[in-house]
C-alpha cells in the first residue's frame, strides 16, 4: 500500500472510547475517500491520541481494488 496505494483521506465521523486489551483506546468510524475509488466507511480501533476526534482528516493510502487502506502518520 505504501508504494502502490493511491492517496486518500480518512475523515473521522465518530470516535468513542474502547478497550484494546486493557489499554485506553478509541473506536473510530472513518469515511475514506479519494480519486479512483468510491468513498467507503470502515471502523477501526487504535490507541488513544488527543488529536483523534470527529472531523479530523487523516492522510491515507488505499488499494482501490479491495478497499484495503492504511493511515499515514
Amino acid at each position: 500500500l505504501q508504494r502502490e496505494g493511491v492517496p486518500g483521506v480518512a475523515e473521522i465521523i465518530t470516535a468513542k472510547g474502547a478497550d484494546l486489551d486493557g489499554l485506553v483506546a478509541l473506536e473510530l468510524r472513518l469515511r475514506v475517500s479519494g480519486d479512483g475509488f468510491d468513498p467507503f466507511e470502515e471502523t477501526v480501533s487504535c490507541a488513544y491520541e488527543d488529536d483523534l476526534r470527529v472531523g479530523t482528516q487523516l492522510v491515507a493510502r488505499v488499494d482501490p481494488a479491495d478497499q484495503e487502506f492504511m493511515i499515514v502518520r
